[in-house]
């Protein structure tokens, strides 16, 4: 929509982003993936704990759950699952709608996620002072839009697809999981 930022637009990390789109649009997501860790040095070789998980993140239905401290890390996940793959969808960050079409194909956008803790670190800061982090018009907004894309992404693990979502953990004593995803 016209209230996403465009991420591409950002300096020196948008015209990446408008490769690593690219790169989407020929290769597919888990390659594109793959190839942007490899031409930084890292090597993504998955290893499986038997035959029967490789199979079925290969051809099955599947609900991957998986913690991250930062986007590579989503990336690197992205670039172990199989190549092969075309109906691989991540339950991300509304943020992400702004990294390019191909890209936002794979997105399942979760509205309000950094916002639940106003200030909770300086990257959350600096993404809402610059306006590419906006809050929800409401948190009952969101909400309802966050409904909307756990259903997304339940049809899309129905329809034989592969969904990964990302958890986020509290960081607070009781260690509890915030609103949305996590919950």
């Amino acid at each position: 929509d016209d209230q996403t930022p465009d991420l591409t637009s950002l300096p020196v990390l948008g015209e990446q982003l408008k490769k690593l789109d690219s790169h989407i649009s020929e290769k597919g997501l888990p390659q594109a993936a793959k190839d942007d860790f490899e031409k930084h040095g890292v090597t993504i070789n998955p290893e499986y704990a038997d035959d029967s998980t490789k199979e079925a993140l290969e051809n099955d239905p599947v609900l991957l759950i998986a913690t991250h401290a930062q986007l590579t890390n989503v990336i690197g996940i992205a670039g172990a699952l199989p190549p092969q793959r075309e109906d691989i969808f991540i339950l991300g960050n509304s943020l992400y709608l702004g990294l390019g079409e191909n890209a936002v194909k794979h997105l399942i956008p979760v509205y309000g996620v950094a916002n639940h803790k106003i200030g909770r670190n300086l990257r959350s800061w600096l993404w809402r002072k610059t306006g590419f982090e906006r809050p929800p018009s409401s948190w009952l907004n969101a909400a309802r839009a966050n409904l909307d894309s756990l259903r997304i992404a339940e049809q899309k693990v129905n329809e034989g697809g592969l969904v990964v979502i990302f958890p986020d953990r509290s960081r607070d004593k009781d260690d509890s999981w915030f609103i949305g995803v996590g919950e």
